[in-house]
C-alpha cells in the first residue's frame, strides 16, 4: 500500500454563518473546516496535496468548474492514521478558534480565507487532487453533502457523501 487521503468529516455551515453576512466573524471563519485522513500506510508530505471545491452559479446550477480551497504547506507530514483540519479562516487568528474546532484532530491548517468558502444553499463538493510525475492531476478523493447542512452541524463521511451527525441530547 501507500498514503491514501480521505476527506472523513467537515463543517460546511458554522453557527451563525447565515447571520454574518459580508463581515463574518473570525471565530465562525475557524468554524468552517473539513478533515483530511491519512488512511494509508505510509507519510504523505501535504505540498502535494490540493483541496478543491465545485463552483455554482447565482442560480445553483454546478458550472463543473472546481476551485482551490486549500493547498498543503511545504514540509508537513501527514503520518498514518493522522487527521488534519483545513480551516477556512486564517492562521493568524486562531486564538479565536472555538474548543469545538480545535478537538478530534492531530494538526490544524488555514485556507487563509476572509471569506466563507463552502456552498451551503446548494450543498457541495469537496474533492483532493494531487500531481503526479508528468504534472497531470489525479483525483485521490471526493464527497458531497446536500443543500442546506444543519447550523453547526459537524458532517461526517458515509460512501461518497457528508452526512450530519444528529447526537443525542439525553443525559
Amino acid at each position: 500500500m501507500s498514503w491514501e487521503i480521505q476527506i472523513c468529516r467537515a463543517k460546511p455551515n458554522p453557527a451563525g454563518k447565515d447571520r454574518a453576512g459580508n463581515n463574518p466573524l473570525q471565530e465562525q471563519l475557524l468554524g468552517e473546516w473539513v478533515d483530511l485522513q491519512n488512511v494509508g500506510n505510509t507519510s504523505v508530505n501535504l505540498s502535494v496535496i490540493t483541496l478543491f471545491h465545485l463552483q455554482y452559479s447565482q442560480t445553483g446550477i454546478a458550472e463543473n468548474h472546481f476551485t482551490p480551497y486549500w493547498r498543503g504547506n511545504p514540509g508537513e507530514v501527514l503520518n498514518p492514521g493522522e487527521i488534519l483540519r483545513v480551516h477556512t479562516g486564517k492562521s493568524a487568528y486562531a486564538t479565536y478558534m472555538r474548543d469545538v474546532d480545535k478537538q478530534g484532530v492531530h494538526r490544524h491548517s488555514f485556507a487563509e480565507s476572509g471569506n466563507f468558502v463552502l456552498n451551503n444553499r446548494f450543498g457541495d463538493t469537496i474533492s483532493i487532487w494531487w500531481r503526479n510525475s508528468q504534472n497531470e492531476w489525479v483525483k485521490e478523493d471526493q464527497v458531497s453533502y446536500d443543500p442546506n447542512p444543519p447550523d453547526g452541524a459537524i458532517l461526517r463521511r458515509s460512501g461518497d457523501k457528508l452526512v450530519p451527525i444528529f447526537v443525542s441530547q439525553n443525559r
